[in-house]
């Protein structure tokens, strides 16, 4: 556990990056409700690759061309569902964005 994506398991690349879940409150509570956990789940070792974040969530997005960290903001939290290839997506409605009332 750890080391791939809880959603899809996808490992680090060249073009995708593993990230932890956050420490903040508010966005630790709209990362639990776009995976499907909750408050009791342990996510300490659990990671959602980049590929479920919008560009403008990352401090330098092109980061990882350049041989650098891809770095999220720290109010960051995952809204694409559009990985083909993630089992997940597959039991959802994978059109877009989750619907996240007030906090969009």
């Amino acid at each position: 556990m750890g080391r791939y994506c809880y959603l899809c398991g996808s490992v680090n690349s060249t073009t995708t990056s593993l990230h932890k879940f956050p420490t903040n409150q508010e966005t630790l509570t709209l990362w639990l409700q776009f995976c499907k956990l909750n408050e009791n789940d342990d996510v300490s070792k659990i990671k959602i690759c980049s590929v479920y974040f919008l560009a403008e969530n990352f401090i330098d997005s092109t980061a990882k061309s350049k041989g650098g960290r891809m770095v999220l903001t720290e109010s960051a939290f995952p809204r694409i569902r559009k990985r083909s290839s993630c089992a997940f997506d597959n039991e959802n409605d994978n059109s877009g964005s989750i619907e996240l009332g007030n906090y969009l």
